[in-house]
């Protein structure tokens, strides 16, 4: 489902990245959340936690640049 969503917006321009690599590290964050919480994280821990998954979004987003060849 985050894959489908992040592929979507790949396709109306609104991102410029590999929707695989997203939806793989959201999905990972979401599956982390969900144990933190089902162990009894509290709230604000896994706000944070959330926070910074967001924090990651422009990195993510944004597509990787070629490193430089090197003048011969």
């Amino acid at each position: 489902m985050i894959r489908a969503r992040v592929v979507r917006a790949i396709e109306e321009g609104d991102v410029r990245a590999d929707a695989a690599a997203i939806a793989a590290f959201h999905g990972t964050v979401l599956n982390g959340l969900s144990v933190q919480s089902r162990d009894g994280a509290p709230a604000a821990e896994l706000h944070s936690a959330v926070d910074g998954a967001l924090a990651s979004w422009d990195t993510l987003a944004t597509p990787r640049t070629p490193a430089p060849t090197p003048p011969a």
